[in-house]
C-alpha cells in the first residue's frame, strides 16, 4: 500500500468510527482547497469530547494538536507532514476522502441545473472529451467548493480552458513547466498550484482519456504521474532521457560526441530537454539496432553486458524528450525493438513509440511469452478491465494479440524474462 493510500485509509477509518471528526475535517478540506500548504494554525474547538480529541491524537502526529489551558484545541498545520512530499500526501488525501459534500454547498451561487448546463454546454464544444464531462458531472462538490460568488460565466470559461489545456497536452508539445501552463490557459500562472480542485479536474481529465478504462482506485496513483507523461513538469528542464549507445549528435553545427565516449567506458548518459532542443541531427552506425527499455533494472542489465544497440530507458509511460529523442534517430538504423512488461501498461507504452517509429516486440513477443509461461503474473481486475475496454475500443490495436494472450494466460515482467540458449 502506498503512503498516500496509508493515510486515506487511516483517515477514512477515523470518520467511520468517529462521525463528530467530519465536520474538523471538512473545514480543513475547505481551507486546502483556497490555499494548497499546511502552514498556520487552525482552531478547531474548546473542550472537545475525549473521543473526538483521542480519535485526532491517533491519527495525526502527538505535536500536531494542541490544547490550551483553556481548552481550546489548536490544529498546528506545519506539525502534521514530515517534510515537503508528506505535505502533499496529506493535502491529497484529506482533499479526496473529505472533499465538499452538496449539502455544505448551500451558500453556493451555482446551483445543480447551472453546474448541468455548463457540463452540457461542454459537452458540445468539445464532444470528444465525452468521459472528461462524465467525469467532471460528477465532481460538482469538489469543484465548486471553494468557489462560492463566482459568476456562472466564470465558471463556464474556466471549464472550457480545461478543455483547451485537455487538448494542448495531449497534442505534440515541448515540455513545459505547471506555472507556464497555467499562464498560457487559465492567464495566472499559480492558479494550477493554488486551486487543487482546478488541478485534479485537469489531472482527471487525461486520466480518463487514456486508452483503456481507469478502474477507480488505479487514479491516486496515476495523479501522480499523469501530468509529466505529457511533458509538464516543476520545472521544464525536468523532462529528461537516458540513453546508453554509441550517439553522436549535430547541435548548431558542430559535432557532440560525449554520448559515444560514455558508451565506450560503459557508461550511460542523460540528456535533458536543454540538450535536445536544438539538435539538428543524430547519427549512429549502420548496423546499431534502437532498443527502447521500460524499466529501470532490465535497462542497466543492458549497460553491464555491454549491449552493442542503442538502448533508450523510457521510465515506464514516454516522456517529451524520450518521444522527441526516438523522432530524431536516423530512419535508416530501422524500427524499433521494445522490451516491456507484457501487461496491459507495457503494450500500451509500446504502441505510444510505434505511434512515432515502427516497434517489433523484443523478448517480450508471442514466442517469448509461450516459452516463459512458468514466470508468469495473472492480470489483476484493473488491468483486464482496461484490456478489455480497449480492445473493445480499438480492435485494431497493433498489439491486440499479444495483449489477448497475456489476459489469458497471465503477463511477464521485463525482471523475469529468462534467456533462450538457442538465440540470446
Amino acid at each position: 500500500m502506498s503512503d498516500v493510500s496509508r493515510i486515506k485509509e487511516q483517515l477514512r477509518r477515523a470518520l467511520e468510527t468517529t462521525p463528530a471528526l467530519r465536520p474538523l475535517f471538512v473545514k480543513l478540506a475547505r481551507r486546502l482547497e483556497r490555499n494548497s500548504e499546511l502552514k498556520g494554525r487552525m482552531k478547531l474547538g474548546n473542550r472537545l469530547p475525549a473521543d473526538v480529541l483521542n480519535s485526532l491524537r491517533r491519527l495525526l502526529p502527538g505535536s500536531a494538536v494542541d490544547v490550551r489551558p483553556n481548552y481550546d484545541v489548536i490544529l498546528r498545520l506545519d506539525k502534521i507532514a514530515s517534510d515537503q512530499t508528506d505535505e502533499k500526501l496529506w493535502i491529497d488525501a484529506i482533499c479526496t476522502v473529505v472533499g465538499v459534500a452538496d449539502d455544505e454547498l448551500a451558500g453556493q451561487t451555482l446551483t445543480v441545473e447551472d453546474w448541468q448546463r455548463m457540463i452540457d454546454r461542454g459537452r458540445l464544444q468539445y464532444p470528444q472529451f465525452k468521459q472528461f464531462w462524465d467525469r467532471l458531472a460528477d465532481m460538482r462538490a469538489r469543484y465548486l467548493g471553494s468557489q462560492r460568488q463566482r459568476s456562472s460565466d466564470d465558471v463556464q470559461s474556466e471549464l472550457f480552458a480545461l478543455a483547451k489545456a485537455l487538448t494542448w497536452l495531449r497534442s505534440d508539445h515541448e515540455p513545459i513547466g505547471l506555472m507556464e501552463l497555467s499562464a498560457r490557459i487559465f492567464s495566472d500562472s499559480k492558479v494550477l498550484k493554488t486551486r487543487p480542485a482546478l488541478l485534479r479536474a485537469l489531472q482527471d481529465g487525461l486520466i480518463v482519456l487514456r486508452d483503456g478504462e481507469v478502474e477507480p482506485e488505479s487514479f491516486d496513483a496515476l495523479r501522480t504521474t499523469i501530468l509529466s507523461e505529457h511533458g509538464v513538469f516543476d520545472n521544464a528542464t525536468g523532462s529528461k532521457v537516458t540513453v546508453f549507445g554509441p550517439l553522436v549528435y549535430v547541435k548548431h553545427g558542430e559535432m557532440y560526441d560525449w554520448i559515444a565516449r560514455l558508451h565506450a567506458a560503459g557508461e550511460s548518459a542523460t540528456l535533458s530537454w536543454d540538450n535536445l532542443r536544438d539538435i539538428e541531427k543524430i547519427e549512429l552506425p549502420l548496423d546499431t539496432e534502437i532498443i527502447t527499455c521500460e524499466n529501470e533494472t532490465p535497462f542497466n542489465h543492458l549497460i553491464r553486458e555491454r549491449h552493442p544497440g542503442l538502448i533508450v530507458y523510457t521510465a515506464g509511460y514516454p516522456n517529451s524528450a524520450v518521444n522527441r529523442l526516438i523522432r530524431l534517430l536516423p530512419p535508416e538504423n530501422g524500427p524499433i525493438r521494445h522490451w516491456g512488461d507484457s501487461d496491459f501498461d507495457g503494450f500500451l507504452i509500446a504502441s505510444m513509440l510505434h505511434e512515432i517509429r515502427p516497434v517489433r516486440l523484443w523478448r517480450c513477443d508471442l514466442a517469448t511469452l509461450h516459452r516463459c509461461c512458468d514466470k508468469m503474473r495473472a492480470m489483476d481486475d484493473g488491468q483486464r478491465s482496461r484490456a478489455e475496454a480497449l480492445l473493445e475500443q480499438r480492435p485494431d490495436f497493433v498489439f491486440g494479440e499479444e495483449l489477448q494472450f497475456s489476459m489469458h494466460n497471465g503477463w511477464l515482467e521485463q525482471e523475469s524474462w529468462i534467456p533462450n540458449t538457442q538465440t540470446d
